[in-house]
């Protein structure tokens, strides 16, 4: 069996066990495909803020709210298309603490014929994140490696080549964009900033617990460079490692 043919079919079998509902796997399996052969697939769009369009759609508006766990709050519809608009309140550590001028996260999901084709991104991303470093983090997951037990894909950025044309957002930057971390840690030579967000549903969302958007960064205790990115969701969990 050829490397790739063999490097798929592990992947789809540990997607398969991340994702026990069989027909949103098989959509993931296509679209992790498609994230491997980028350009082929996805365009990157930054006119306004940062955008993906789709070229070839995969998922269905109920894959989303399958995998966020419910309906945004705010939608709207209009003949062939559906716009959905999840936003996701920052938490804090201490009660009642606020920042003004906090960022507010939020993406939106444009749907035609109920598939969907753009995932749009704050404006204010686009200030650290570079489409060259947006487009080689989401190709490291078309070739990620799938760990069933932590429900984890991860993937590894060379930066090497990358840092000529596309800066690296490093700690401060990090900082200035998402604000005030929920908490801290320092240890084995990194210093991770650890951010923890809600999610605004529809208010006739049953649900057993709050989903919690969790993400860490961690950076380098020397020069404050970026190492690891972690972003997880409703226990589902993606890496990504800086080298």
């Amino acid at each position: 069996m050829k490397r790739r043919s063999y490097l798929t079919l592990c992947l789809g079998v540990g997607l398969l066990l991340i994702f026990p509902s069989g027909c949103v796997y098989l959509r993931l399996l296509k679209l992790q495909q498609q994230l491997g052969a980028f350009a082929e697939h996805i365009k990157i769009d930054t006119n306004y803020g940062i955008s993906m369009a789709f070229m070839h759609p995969v998922l269905y508006a109920r894959d989303i709210v399958w995998l966020i766990k419910g309906e945004p709050a705010i939608q709207a519809r209009c003949g062939r298309y559906a716009v959905f608009k999840y936003d996701f309140p920052k938490r804090y550590a201490q009660p009642g603490a606020a920042e003004p001028e906090a960022l507010k996260v939020a993406i939106i999901l444009v749907f035609r014929d109920d598939k969907l084709i753009s995932v749009r991104l704050p404006k204010e991303f686009s200030r650290v994140i570079h489409p060259q470093l947006l487009e080689s983090s989401l190709r490291s997951m078309g070739g990620g490696t799938v760990n069933k037990g932590k429900r984890e894909v991860a993937g590894e950025v060379a930066t090497g080549e990358l840092k000529k044309s596309a800066p690296i957002p490093n700690k401060p930057d990090v900082e200035k964009i998402l604000g005030l971390p929920y908490a801290v840690t320092a240890q084995k030579g990194e210093n991770t900033l650890y951010y923890q967000y809600g999610v605004n549903l529809k208010s006739d969302t049953k649900r057993a617990a709050d989903p919690v958007l969790e993400v860490w960064f961690s950076f380098s205790a020397t020069d404050d460079a970026l190492k690891k990115a972690r972003f997880s969701f409703n226990n589902l969990t993606a890496a990504i490692n800086f080298s």
